[in-house]
Formats: C-alpha cells, structure tokens, sequence
C-alpha cells in the first residue's frame, strides 16, 4: 500500500496517520469532536497547531487584504466571497509549507504547547490579544 505521507518528515506524517486513524475511530461518535480533540492534543499536538496557525493568519489576512469592500450586487458579492475562500485556501496551504520548514525542534517546542493544557488556553488568549490588536489598533478599553 503507498503511503500518502511519504514525502513528509517522519514526524509530521506519523502525526497525519494518527489523525487520519482518530478520524475514522470518533466517526459519528457521541460527543466525537470533542473527544477527537482531546485525543489529537495528546497523540497529535502538530496538526492542532497547524491548524491554529492557519486559523490565525487566515483571520489576520482576510481583513487586511479587504479593507475597502463595496458589496453590491449578487455576482459582486459573489466574486468576494470566492477571493475570501481562495485566501482562506492559500493561508492554510502556505501555513503547511510553513510547518514543514521550520525544523524539528521549533516544531517540538510548539507541541509541547499545544500538549499542556495551560500554555495552549494562554497562548489562545496571546494570539487573540495579537489578531484584536492588529485588526482594531483604535481599540482602547475604558473603565
């Protein structure tokens, strides 16, 4: 059987092949999101944190790539709505060329984050801080 993982490193493809395996075990399971994502933080911490940078840059580049949208008008809306996908694609997309070159031990380091509980609520917290920033710099808190 060929394996579609065998152009990734050891650590990212073995990291796939669990998640494919916690797919198929937590299919139509009672509360199986959930649970799936206990076991992939545990087994997989990788394709969590790929996918929450992915989620992060998508969130970043989408509003600042359209800034100045006029909506009017069903193809219009429609052709935005399109170029929004594309970019939300091509962030995930560039997110795993991404994972895939910052080495073995950068990537370690952001698994055991993603593994401890604590350090993933504050890094969530850090990384929505970020993107609330930078997408409204205006935004002050007042008592």
């Amino acid at each position: 059987m060929i394996d579609a993982h065998s152009d990734l490193p050891d650590d990212i493809a073995r990291e796939k092949r669990v998640s494919r395996r916690l797919t198929e075990e937590y299919r139509n399971a009672i509360f199986g999101g959930i649970r799936k994502f206990r076991a992939l933080r545990q087994q997989a911490p990788g394709i969590i944190a790929q996918f929450v940078l992915a989620v992060a840059f998508s969130v970043i580049s989408v509003p600042l790539l359209f800034r100045n949208i006029q909506f009017g008008g069903v193809l219009k809306d429609l052709g935005y709505t399109v170029k929004m996908i594309a970019v939300v694609v091509a962030c995930f997309w560039i997110t795993g060329r991404l994972w895939r070159l910052i080495g073995l031990a950068n990537r370690n380091r952001i698994r055991y984050v993603v593994t401890n509980m604590w350090s993933l609520a504050l890094g969530g917290l850090l990384i929505a801080s970020v993107v609330v920033k930078f997408l409204f710099p205006d935004f002050v808190a007042t008592p």
